[in-house]
């Protein structure tokens, strides 16, 4: 810890990061809980944490820190690859957000509006389709949220698309190397233990076959 405040200190004097006030935390027992401990004290804006990204070893897949943190954090988490492809805010210049067509994601979207409102960026309204749900319903629904958020947000640039949920995480990634997607964003509810073993979220899919950075929101 000691040789980590004498490198940002060191960084900060370069000019290497702005010169923002900063405390360091030791904390001995299992990282998650004590991050959401820690958290619930004291109620940061948002949480940001590193992530292993797509090219992550097998043993990190189970019980890794940051997908637990998402799962159970009240608070906002930007989780970054360490192939994160930019390092300044500036630099985004696409986010995706995924949207189910519910309260909670206008809820979502808010937050993320809040937390990136001193920067410019476009947004790509996504939504997973499952066999069950009728395109062209999906169509108007979609074209419905647009409208919503453009009448809302009227100086936010939109777009919107439909991705089907069959080999879902090669279709998201597909989709945001096309459109050059910098950030992935969504609403994130919290489950219990069985569906997430059973049926792992998108985020937590992400975190392992992505360099993208998430955004996790609560709805």
């Amino acid at each position: 810890m000691d040789k980590l405040i004498t490198i940002l200190k060191k960084e900060v004097e370069d000019g290497i990061i702005p010169d923002v006030q900063f405390i360091c935390k030791f904390r001995e027992g299992v990282p998650e809980e004590q991050i959401l401990v820690y958290s619930k004290k004291h109620k940061p804006t948002i949480l940001i944490m590193g992530t292993h990204g797509k090219n992550v070893k097998n043993q990190y897949l189970i019980g890794n820190v940051t997908a637990d943190v998402i799962e159970h954090s009240q608070f906002p988490v930007f989780a970054f690859p360490e192939n994160t492809p930019f390092d300044k805010f500036e630099q985004i210049n696409n986010i995706g957000f995924i949207t189910n067509f519910n309260q909670r994601d206008l809820v979502a979207f808010e937050s993320l509006i809040q937390l990136m409102k001193s920067y410019r960026f476009k947004v790509f309204f996504i939504h997973i389709s499952n066999e069950d749900e009728s395109n062209q319903w999906n169509e108007v629904q979609l074209s419905g949220v647009k409208e919503y958020f453009k009448k809302q947000y009227p100086e936010i640039e939109s777009s919107y698309c439909i991705i089907e949920s069959g080999h879902l995480i090669d279709s998201l990634n597909d989709f945001i190397h096309e459109r050059q997607i910098d950030v992935l964003a969504f609403s994130n509810q919290k489950r219990n233990l069985f569906s997430r073993l059973f049926n792992p979220s998108i985020a937590h899919k992400m975190l392992f076959h992505s360099d993208t950075p998430l955004l996790i929101l609560r709805g």
